[in-house]
């Protein structure tokens, strides 16, 4: 089919839409005045138009108002949730590492994480099912974490993150 053509059909189409009476939808209930509604009406209206309805008709809710204090303050509930839902914006896998090369390097990354202005970081360290010794990496990055100023709270990643293998860390800045 020529291009000309098509564009031809489309301004048509255009034109016959903008000729027809625009509907408005009543609050009270939900009466539509101007034409009267048929089930093939609804059906050739675009999803936008009908979005537009429900919204006319229901209104709009502010959700993130619940999560506010008085002072217009996010809850430490929301905040909390916010935090959990959060990708982790860097991660640092120290697999491969030994115990004395990982831990500069760990320190070093949130250092890094925090000059940088991020909030959440993973580190993986894997679950020690390959270290003769128990859990070495776990243990050393708890350690660093415990002791290091730029590192907040952490804990476990979830599972698609790594699970008990990895852990999230909030960045102090």
């Amino acid at each position: 089919m020529d291009m000309d053509k098509l564009l031809k059909q489309w301004d048509e189409l255009k034109k016959q839409e903008a000729r027809k009476p625009q509907k408005t939808i009543g609050k009270a209930l939900g009466e539509v005045f101007g034409e009267p509604r048929r089930p093939e009406a609804k059906q050739q209206r675009s999803i936008h138009d009908q979005l537009g309805n429900w919204i006319t008709i229901h209104g709009v809710e502010d959700k993130d108002n619940e999560y506010l204090d008085d002072a217009g303050q996010r809850s430490a509930a929301e905040a909390a949730r916010r935090f959990r839902m959060l990708e982790p914006q860097a991660v640092l896998d120290l697999h491969g590492y030994t115990a004395a090369e990982a831990e500069p390097l760990l320190e070093r990354f949130l250092e890094t994480s925090a000059r940088k202005g991020l909030e959440k970081v993973l580190v993986i360290h894997g679950k020690g099912n390959h270290s003769t010794a128990d859990h070495v990496m776990t243990d050393l990055t708890r350690r660093v974490l415990e002791r290091n100023r730029r590192a907040g709270s952490f804990g476990p990643a979830d599972r698609r993150h790594g699970g008990r293998g990895a852990t999230w860390v909030k960045i102090r800045n």
